[in-house]
Order: C-alpha cells, then structure tokens, then sequence
C-alpha cells in the first residue's frame, strides 16, 4: 500500500491491510476489496467526486457512492456512520463516512469498489 496519489488520482481510502481481494470468491464474484479497520475509523473520498447515494444498499449495509465524472464511481461500504450527504461534492481525502459492520459483513471493514461505466473493476488497479 503506498500513500501518495495515483495517475488516476486515486489515494487510499482507509490505512489498513487489505484482506479481501477482487474476484471469486465463496461462490460468487467480490466486486471490490475489504480494508481492514475498526469501527469508528475515518473514511476518506478516494478522489474528489459528487456524492450520488448515501444510505442503506442491500448486503452493503451503509454506503456512500460517489461520481468521479467520465463514468468512474466509487462505493464505500459497510459503514457504522456518514460524514456527507447526497448532492455534496467531496474533495480527496475528505472524511465521508467511518468504519462499521453493517449488512453482510463478518467484522469491521471498508468494502471498496470501484466502477468503470457501472462495470466492477479491480481497485487495485487505480490505486497507488
């Protein structure tokens, strides 16, 4: 994990290892990555964006979804709380939600997903 800035402008959005990766995974696809962390740890916009949805979404419990422009979106999920609302725009780094275990999860993480015209991609591709 590096913490400088991508050539996609992407940072990390949580400090922590990661313990999921993108891909199969028990049967089915894992569109993202899970991050590490505990509950009440500062989440950070991964780049700056418009906030599309806050709010609950199925087995991501809370979520927060930003709009990157050029059909690059991002999800956090998981989250025990919100740091922004549906219709702000967030710069990189900003705090926009905190670490949790809601939906199905198995213990506190980040789930982050990156999305390319609504197709799920690697993260770890456009992060430094």
């Amino acid at each position: 994990m590096s913490l400088g800035t991508s050539s996609r402008g992407f940072i990390w959005p949580l400090n922590g290892p990661v313990t999921s990766g993108f891909g199969p995974r028990w049967g089915s696809m894992h569109t993202g990555i899970d991050i590490d962390g505990y509950t009440g740890q500062p989440v950070v916009a991964a780049k700056g964006g418009r906030v599309i949805e806050v709010g609950d979404m199925s087995g991501y419990g809370n979520v927060v979804v930003l709009d990157h422009g050029g059909g690059v979106s991002s999800l956090y999920a998981h989250l025990s709380g919100y740091e922004t609302s549906t219709g702000a725009t967030v710069q990189r780094g900003r705090v926009v939600g905190y670490v949790g275990c809601t939906g199905n999860c198995y213990g506190d993480h980040l789930h982050f997903e990156v999305r390319l015209n609504g197709s799920p991609t690697n993260p770890l591709d456009l992060l430094p």
